[in-house]
């Protein structure tokens, strides 16, 4: 089935991702903020990893790929809600980890001009469609169907699954 690369792997719908692909047949590299704390199994790697840091993301693409396998499946479900009354920051937050996020793992992932060699890639985004996240959702779908038009050579689909 390949590799699949896991971002907010620490949370409830992170784990059950991981879990789904491991019960799939996938190896499995799982990330999220601070090292996710994921009971060992066969073809699992757990590393932190911070979406927001662009070197950081680009850093572990590059390991994941020479030291392991090239990624097939990108699942991204890192995500944080500013619940409230949201201030400055909190607004930049949600966008730096909702929105920059996604498109640094992507682009680490598969984002380029010409297809590398192998299998084709697939890249799953899960966003909320709750009031507060409708900008985050929209940028992220047209972000992964900009992407699906660059790359169809090297990417089999990408799907924007977005809540409610």
């Amino acid at each position: 089935m390949g590799i699949a690369l896991v971002t907010g792997a620490g949370g409830g719908i992170g784990v059950a991702m991981v879990r789904a692909l491991l019960d799939a047949g996938a190896r499995v590299v799982a990330t999220d903020r601070t090292l996710p704390d994921l009971p060992s199994a066969p073809g699992l790697t757990c590393l932190p990893m911070d979406v927001t840091d662009s070197f950081a993301v680009e850093a572990l693409g590059a390991k994941v790929k020479t030291e392991i396998s090239p990624v097939r499946f990108g699942v991204s479900l890192a995500g944080v809600l500013a619940t409230g009354l949201a201030t400055d920051a909190d607004w930049r937050r949600v966008f730096a980890v909702n929105t920059d996020g996604v498109f640094h793992v992507t682009r680490a992932m598969a984002w380029r001009p010409t297809p590398p060699p192998g299998p084709r890639r697939r890249c799953i985004c899960a966003r909320s469609g709750w009031s507060s996240r409708r900008s985050v959702s929209a940028a992220t779908l047209s972000l992964s169907a900009r992407r699906a038009r660059r790359c169809r050579p090297a990417c089999r689909r990408t799907t924007a699954a977005r809540r409610g």
